[in-house]
C-alpha cells in the first residue's frame, strides 16, 4: 500500500521494486514488469539493476543484440559497475564467442586481481589454446601479490604448462611468505 510504502527506506523500496520487477518477469508479465521499472527508475534513476532486468526481458524476447547495445550503453555510462560487463560476456559465452567474452572481461577493472576472475580468464584463455595470454595474464596479476592462494594457482598453472621458472618464482614467493609451509 502507498502507506506502507512511504514508511520503508529508500534502499528498501528500491529493493521491493526490484524483487516485483524480477517477479513480474519471471512470470511472463512484461508490461508488469515495465511499469514496475519505469517505478523505479524514477526513484532511483541511473539505477543499474533496472537495466539489467531491462536487458533480460530483451534477452526473453529473443532481441540478443539489442540487449547486448544496453549493457554496452550502461557500462559506458558506469564504467566502476561490473554487472554490465559481466552480463554481456555471459551473453557472449551462450553465444559461443569466447574471444569476445574474454575481452569484455579484461574490460572490469574492479574485479581484475580477483581470484574468480584471474581463473575464469586463465580458463578461457586455455580454451581459446592461448597458453601464452594466460601466463602473461597471471604474470600481472602477480605482481605485487602475496596473496597464498593466488600464488598457489599460478605455481600450479605454470607447472602444468611447462613454464618451470615461472612456477619456481611462484612458489619461492609462497616459501617467502611463509617459511614454515612444507608444502
Amino acid at each position: 500500500s502507498e502507506t506502507a510504502s512511504r514508511k520503508l527506506t529508500k534502499r528498501q523500496r528500491h529493493a521491493f521494486h526490484f524483487n516485483a520487477a524480477l517477479l513480474s518477469m519471471h512470470m511472463n508479465k512484461p508490461e508488469q514488469c515495465k511499469e514496475v521499472l519505469a517505478t523505479m527508475e524514477r526513484l532511483s534513476p541511473g539505477s543499474e539493476q533496472a537495466v539489467l532486468v531491462r536487458a533480460a526481458m530483451l534477452h526473453r524476447a529473443k532481441q540478443t543484440k539489442a540487449c547486448e547495445e544496453m549493457l554496452e550503453q550502461a557500462a559506458a555510462s558506469s564504467p566502476d559497475a561490473p554487472r554490465p560487463l559481466l552480463s554481456l560476456a555471459q551473453l557472449q559465452l551462450q553465444a559461443k564467442d569466447v574471444q569476445k567474452a574474454v575481452a569484455t572481461l579484461q574490460r572490469i577493472g574492479a574485479l581484475r586481481t580477483t581470484l574468480g576472475m584471474l581463473g575464469t580468464l586463465v580458463a578461457l584463455h586455455e580454451r581459446l589454446g592461448n597458453v601464452d595470454a594466460a601466463a602473461e595474464g597471471l604474470g600481472k596479476a602477480l605482481e605485487g601479490t602475496t596473496d597464498e592462494k593466488t600464488l598457489r594457482a599460478a605455481a600450479g598453472f605454470f607447472s602444468k604448462h611447462g613454464k618451470w621458472e615461472q612456477a619456481a618464482a611462484a612458489y619461492q614467493r609462497v616459501l617467502d611468505a611463509n617459511s614454515r609451509d612444507l608444502q
